[in-house]
């Protein structure tokens, strides 16, 4: 295997886990001139007007990262071409593997450990701690408080909460520690309990609450106390209702992050990376596999829409194959395979990806396109610059507990509140070129590509993200790729 194998591995790979680094492993290729200029010229249909966009918007002081996003993505269309299909596909295979047991790790340790409402947990530590089945609880300078979220099943009326605690140092003075229940999202709901003191030996202690009956399931937040410049450990909680049913504990994060920093833009990467995994491979089995690896990995990061479009693509990735009838099966038995293990292991990923109505402090999607059209009618032409959406929400939701919203969770509508009229014909034009390039490169299977990155941005700012512009043109731009190698284009009969 020569290195130009296993940098179009390693580039494939980067481009999921770490986008930037892909350009580095596949730019050896145009460096030792195997890259023709020409080549680039359909990509001025798509990168042109983001460009011109950025320019004119300078002058309003706010047009500096639309360049940036220019040039990155022209770099990203002239850099990443590898040569051969076997390192990409087996590259992306393993970056989606990485996620899926990465992912899983971090959302298994979150659902057992307690969360942290006054300082910021050292992950490390979570971990280790997860491993034993402990927790450690610090309060550092002031009294600090640690919860788990729990679901309350309907027609309860008292709820006992037992745990072992114990302080972690030995000789150390007995920690105090109170117990309180809150209704998930409101305030405390019952006074705190009287106090226990832990010391050196693990000791099981109980509380009983009293609780508002209800007719329905309800969530209640199981809150411990600890004193100011203590410590406890606390292992083997255990909650139990005299309502008939099981309470049951949910991860405050129950959604997959990682390195991303948002579970919506994770699970859109993934994605992505698994179509064109998908688009480019010839094995059914293989196919499955990527196809039922790449599922399971949206699913865990929650997002409905990359679930969505990853269904979509891969159904049209499959009506086109030429061995489809095989594929579909595979496809179907891998997929039941992915539903089946998320039942058994994860039963609320599946929960929350049936909800249409995100929970927490966020809010539906509805409510932010309105507010989005609304300062958009404002502005039509000049818009309100950009950051200027999140702005406009903070004024408008003061003192909400939904202050985080930061875009208009549409690329249409984003760019018309942020750079008005002028900003959504370049959407439009950018949207067309990008399909328009992507067929002349792939035909029905690059169209499918860049279909299902524009379908993402219906929902999210997704489409300027590294991984997913990075994972967008090197499923698109490898044309040449399948040509040279004797595979037949896809869709092709």
């Amino acid at each position: 295997m020569s290195i130009r194998w296993w940098l179009s591995l390693l580039g494939s790979t980067a481009a999921l886990l770490f986008a930037p680094a892909a350009v580095v492993n596949f730019s050896v290729h145009w460096l030792l001139g195997d890259k023709r200029w020409r080549e680039s010229t359909p990509w001025l249909l798509v990168w042109v007007p983001i460009l011109l966009l950025g320019l004119w918007r300078i002058t309003f002081g706010d047009g500096w990262w639309l360049i940036a996003v220019s040039v990155t993505g022209a770099s990203y269309s002239l850099v990443i071409k590898p040569r051969r299909v076997t390192p990409v596909i087996i590259g992306l295979g393993v970056a989606i593997l990485i996620f899926v047991a990465t992912a899983f790790a971090s959302t298994m340790m979150q659902r057992k450990s307690w969360h942290t409402y006054s300082y910021s947990a050292n992950q490390l530590r979570v971990a280790f701690d997860w491993l034993r089945g402990t927790s450690l609880l610090v309060a550092k300078g002031g009294d600090a408080a640690f919860g788990q979220l729990w679901e309350v099943p309907a027609g309860t009326s008292k709820l006992s909460v037992s745990l072992d605690l114990r302080t972690p140092v030995a000789g150390a003075d007995p920690a105090t520690v109170r117990a309180f229940l809150t209704r998930a999202g409101g305030q405390v709901s019952q006074p705190l309990s009287p106090a226990a003191d832990a010391t050196t030996e693990w000791a099981r202690t109980t509380w009983t609450f009293p609780v508002e009956r209800s007719e329905r399931v309800t969530r209640h937040t199981v809150v411990l106390r600890v004193a100011a410049g203590q410590a406890v450990e606390a292992r083997a909680i255990h909650v139990s209702s005299n309502g008939g049913g099981v309470p049951r504990q949910i991860a405050f994060s129950p959604r997959a992050q990682l390195w991303y920093g948002d579970p919506n833009i994770a699970g859109h990467s993934v994605a992505m990376a698994g179509l064109v995994a998908l688009s480019l491979t010839s094995s059914p089995g293989l196919a499955a596999i990527l196809l039922a690896a790449s599922g399971g990995a949206v699913a865990l990061t929650g997002s409905r829409t990359a679930l969505i479009a990853l269904a979509l693509g891969a159904i049209a990735l499959v009506a086109a194959h030429r061995r489809a009838r095989r594929l579909r099966l595979l496809t179907l038995l891998a997929g039941a395979l992915a539903v089946a293990a998320l039942l058994l292991l994860r039963p609320e990923v599946l929960g929350s990806l049936s909800r249409f109505v995100i929970d927490g402090n966020s809010v539906p999607r509805q409510e932010i396109w309105r507010f989005a059209m609304g300062l958009s009618a404002e502005r039509p032409w000049s818009g309100w610059g950009a950051g200027g959406f999140a702005d406009a929400w903070q004024l408008a939701h003061a003192g909400a507990s939904n202050l985080q919203v930061t875009h208009a969770h549409n690329l249409l509508l984003e760019f018309l509140v942020a750079y008005g009229i002028p900003g959504g014909l370049t959407v439009a034009v950018f949207s067309w070129g990008l399909l328009r390039v992507a067929w002349l490169r792939r035909r029905s299977a690059g169209a499918t590509i860049a279909l299902v990155a524009l379908l993402l941005s219906t929902t999210d700012y997704t489409l300027f993200s590294s991984a997913v512009l990075a994972l967008l043109i090197l499923g698109v731009n490898t044309d040449e790729l399948l040509v040279a190698n004797g595979a037949s284009r896809p869709g092709a009969k």
